[in-house]
């Protein structure tokens, strides 16, 4: 195999998304089992203990530069983050752990001593000490920014931040934390409390499965039978008033002219109002819709594109009808179903209502990420490079824009579909009648910054 770099290959770049999960893998397996660990939440990776205390770690990249000499940017980067959040009070800084990963190693006079400094008088005069080397520096650097807006910053602040701060930047390989963790005994040890806990979980689920199946039972025979009361309680009513018509009647021929007219009208509007006609109508309606979104579902990356679709109007949910079986959406999962299923049922609903006359439902759809559950990825930030897909994800998202441009296609101009989605033009710009409206980067936001202010 060459050792030559590829154009377009960027192997610092993966490092630096690669390691959170490593870091979050780690923290997974060696924190309190109690806590909770969080990816790109309160941080790259985060730590959340019981008491209420928190761990949080930037995780950096070191195959190009070396983002901790002393005036790196991605150094003071990381404290300003860490003084920002603290100040919006997203952590407390008294209550908190503040570590900088890095990998592979590197090292930094300045950082090393923030590292190593514990006592506040201590740390406040190397601050001092910081302050007068900067007044040396070109203020046009790229750390210019993040050290102003530190110094800015209350300084109590920034003492407990550096206090509660330490510097990982010895592992050769990150993996390296992770293999000296694991013990083959607690694995298997772990491995079967997991396993215990998940069947018991499928127990539990399997129950709660019977249970709803038997009050579907009983609901539909409750209803029966109130819909029976119903009728008759109806029946007695009519009943009653007629008997006590026919005594006022007497031989009345005025009156039982007027009667016979008004029970004419009575017939005549029955007919438009029947119970059992509206049911059928919601049935016949909902039998459309059902079998256009089982003709559109096969454009979609459905795992079973040629199942039947049932619509449950009072639960507002979906069944797939495979032969004898119906499962629930919730019950088959994945994200990619889901939206699938959405889509085709949303899209349906569409075309039903622009086929009938005089409907009052608005003709426009609203899909915000519908790639997400292809590309869940967090907000870029300003020198991140675009994240690299899978192609077999790009083809997934495309059936998604290609389904709403087909149905917005035949409804002639009388639908209007609008996406809000972090994928670009790469994905979906040779799709017909696919329009971008605006793209929001940097400042440009769906809300003005202007309008915060």
């Amino acid at each position: 195999m060459s050792s030559k770099k590829a154009t377009g290959s960027a192997a610092g770049q993966y490092l630096g998304y690669a390691l959170q999960p490593v870091r979050l893998f780690y923290y997974l397996i060696s924190c309190q089992r109690d806590a909770v660990v969080g990816l790109e939440h309160a941080d790259d990776v985060s730590v959340h203990m019981p008491d209420g205390s928190v761990l949080v770690e930037q995780c950096k990249s070191a195959t190009k530069s070396n983002p901790i000499s002393d005036w790196a940017e991605e150094l003071w980067k990381t404290f300003n983050i860490w003084v920002d959040n603290a100040e919006k009070g997203i952590y407390d800084a008294s209550k908190t752990q503040f570590r900088l990963y890095v990998t592979p190693p590197k090292s930094g006079k300045t950082v090393q001593k923030l590292s190593d400094l514990t006592d506040e008088a201590e740390i406040e005069s190397f601050i001092q000490e910081l302050v007068k080397k900067r007044s040396k520096v070109a203020s046009d650097t790229k750390s210019s920014k993040h050290l102003d807006a530190i110094m800015a910053a209350d300084r109590s602040l920034v003492l407990q931040i550096v206090r509660n701060f330490k510097l990982i930047a010895s592992d050769k390989d990150p993996l390296a934390p992770l293999f000296a963790h694991l013990d083959p005994d607690k694995l298997d040890r772990e491995q079967l409390r997991l396993r215990t806990i998940a069947e018991e979980s499928v127990g539990r689920l399997n129950n709660v499965r019977m249970q709803i199946r038997e009050l579907e039972r009983r609901s539909d025979e409750v209803r029966a039978e109130i819909f029976r009361a119903d009728q008759i309680e109806r029946y007695l009513g009519r009943l009653e008033q007629a008997i006590s018509l026919y005594e006022r009647a007497g031989e009345d021929a005025e009156l039982n002219a007027e009667i016979a007219d008004l029970q004419e009208r009575i017939l005549t509007i029955r007919g438009r109002i029947s119970e059992h006609q509206i049911r059928s109508k919601i049935q016949n309606a909902l039998a459309e819709i059902e079998a256009i979104a089982g003709r559109i579902l096969p454009n979609l990356d459905a795992e079973w594109p040629d199942a039947a679709i049932k619509f449950i109007l009072n639960d507002l949910t979906i069944k797939v009808v495979q032969g004898t079986r119906d499962d629930y959406l919730w019950e088959i999962g994945s994200g990619a179903n889901w939206l699938a299923y959405h889509v085709s049922m949303t899209l349906a609903f569409q075309r039903f209502f622009l086929q009938s006359i005089g409907h009052a439902v608005p003709n426009f759809l609203v899909y915000d990420q519908p790639s997400q559950v292809y590309f869940p990825q967090s907000p870029r930030g300003e020198d991140d490079d675009e994240v690299e897909w899978h192609n077999e994800d790009i083809i997934a998202v495309r059936k998604v824009f290609s389904a709403v441009s087909h149905e917005t296609k035949k409804a002639k101009g009388s639908l209007q579909v609008i996406i809000l989605d972090h994928a670009d033009s790469k994905v979906w710009g040779d799709i017909e009648n696919v329009k971008l409206v605006e793209e929001w980067r940097d400042n440009e936001k769906l809300v003005p910054v202007d309008w915060l202010s």
